[in-house]
């Protein structure tokens, strides 16, 4: 591919990206994501073969940048410890979402209703993800009440940012600006893992957990 068609077919996938999340897999179209790349309709065809393989490249992207700030931190808070490591990386995911809102809009659109699509979400990018976290919790979480945990965090990590302009308007100030982005971060660390340098805690007794 040329340099010119590898920079078209970016520019199409990062529009593909925000228009589903902006609109769902059913409100978007193929014109208004070539339109908002500035690239012609018939090259969604050309680089993705369609609407549905677009979604999916689309998808795939949001979770790479995902997994990419990830393992960059990860890889810097080796030499802490594991307390510390969970506590910098949970943070580093509400960071990441502040950024990046387009993943949690994306899942939201597709969660509402049982699709080919959700299941691929589920069972490809999901459930893979989901592992160390099952690793982790497991012991503590025998019946699998740590995914009601892990969603409540994954909320509060990432919706707040989703909904940046009903945020906006109700009087929450910017929540994607980079000072109160942070300061949001620290709150959501200490409401599910405590304050730092105190042992981990976790919130229990709601959505089926054991007291």
């Amino acid at each position: 591919m040329s340099e010119e068609g590898a920079s078209t077919r970016e520019r199409l996938l990062r529009a593909a990206l925000v228009t589903f999340s902006e609109r769902g897999y059913g409100g978007a179209t193929t014109r208004i994501i070539a339109e908002r790349a500035g690239a012609n309709q018939g090259l969604v065809t050309h680089y993705f073969g369609g609407k549905e393989k677009l979604w999916k490249s689309a998808v795939t992207l949001a979770f790479a940048d995902l997994d990419q700030t990830m393992a960059s931190a990860t890889e810097a808070l080796t030499p802490l410890d594991p307390p510390t490591q969970i506590r910098l990386l949970a943070r580093m995911f509400v960071l990441h979402s502040s950024r990046h809102p387009e993943l949690h809009r994306l899942v939201v659109h597709e969660s509402m209703e049982r699709t080919e699509r959700m299941r691929w979400l589920v069972e490809e990018q999901m459930k893979p993800r989901l592992e160390p976290v099952q690793l982790l919790l497991g012991d503590d979480f025998p019946d699998r009440s740590w995914v009601g945990l892990l969603m409540m965090f994954i909320g509060a990590a990432s919706h707040v940012f989703a909904t940046a302009t009903l945020v906006e308007d109700l009087g929450g100030g910017k929540p994607t600006d980079p000072v109160q982005a942070a300061a949001y971060a620290d709150d959501v660390v200490r409401l599910f893992l405590g304050e730092p340098g105190t042992p981990l805690t976790l919130p229990r007794g709601s959505m089926g957990m054991a007291d």
